[in-house]
């Protein structure tokens, strides 16, 4: 295996790579990344980018990865590869490359089908996850069977009353606190805000509301519970692509689970989003979590792709 640094390459040795890409989010996941490949080929052609492509004897692309590090993180933003081989190459081409050396630690997000990524990932000293992508259809019909169940009371367990509302620009904090609440304890497996920090939950629901690593953000189908302590549920949606609306997290206040709020919060927005003429939603949700599966399988929700997330410090 031939492995080069792909900012040596030219924008046309590249496109076809991106164009791969562009066509199997869109097929499996309804996800228009075309804006989101422009940016990533601007700061390669840039320089700023690094990445790592590897060729066979023919000179035929075999795998292909690129990362960068923010702040001390070295976070991997794409890894593609066609045998085992190419993994192997690609995986220890980028743990060979200066910026590791510079990074506390590495994560990755990933389609969970490179071959042998799994075994070389164990290899390698990463901590792996599982996460499935998961579709709903938004047709009436759908939202008749999946919501037949009577609907619950619109309380906490306290007894107090609680309301629904849309997204207001003061939101983004009490959110995050809400998400430190409902994900508990720093968990150092966890693909996103390990440490737990408030400031990092505060950049991480920024990231979703202002950039397009999670599609883009939709404030008026987006949906905030609130009860008389403040912010105790969420669902915060995004546009992936032509009818295709994403629930990039879902999340109840810890004492207000498994009273109905999750359910009827999340039917909430899926009739925001039907309303608005989405004809699917789609979310990821971690295979370990069974309640949340639980859920979403009874609310209708079907497994469509799996991804695999890695972490190693």
């Amino acid at each position: 295996m031939n492995v080069r640094d792909w900012r040596t390459l030219s924008s046309a040795q590249v496109e076809p790579l991106y164009q791969s890409e562009i066509a199997r989010w869109d097929a499996v996941l309804h996800w228009d990344t075309r804006a989101n490949w422009r940016l990533v080929e601007a700061a390669r052609a840039a320089g700023t980018l690094p990445g790592v492509v590897v060729h066979d004897a023919s000179g035929a692309v075999q795998g292909w990865a690129f990362y960068l590090l923010h702040r001390d993180a070295l976070q991997v933003g794409a890894l593609v590869c066609r045998s085992p081989a190419a993994t192997g190459a690609v995986l220890g081409a980028m743990l060979d490359s200066a910026e590791p050396g510079t990074a506390s630690s590495i994560t990755l997000f990933t389609f969970a089908d490179a071959p042998a990524l799994t075994g070389e990932l164990r290899q390698g000293g990463f901590a792996i996850s599982h996460y499935r992508y998961l579709q709903r259809s938004l047709a009436a019909e759908a939202i008749v069977a999946q919501d037949a169940r009577p609907a619950l009371p619109n309380v906490v367990r306290a007894g107090r009353a609680t309301e629904s509302r849309r997204w207001q620009p003061g939101d983004l904090v009490p959110v995050a606190k809400l998400l430190a609440r409902a994900y508990g304890a720093p968990d150092a497996s966890r693909p996103f805000v390990r440490r737990g920090r408030s400031e990092d939950w505060i950049e991480y629901v920024e990231q979703l509301v202002t950039t397009r690593g999670c599609g883009v953000f939709l404030p008026e189908a987006t949906v905030i519970g609130e009860s008389l302590e403040g912010v105790d549920a969420v669902v915060l949606a995004t546009r992936l692509g032509a009818g295709t609306a994403h629930l990039a997290q879902v999340a109840v206040e810890p004492a207000a689970q498994r009273s109905g709020r999750g359910r009827r919060i999340l039917s909430a927005a899926l009739t925001n989003l039907r309303s608005a003429d989405y004809v699917r939603a789609t979310l990821l949700v971690s295979a370990a979590n069974g309640a949340a599966n639980g859920l979403y399988e009874q609310l209708g929700f079907v497994e469509t792709g799996r991804f695999i997330a890695a972490v190693r410090d």
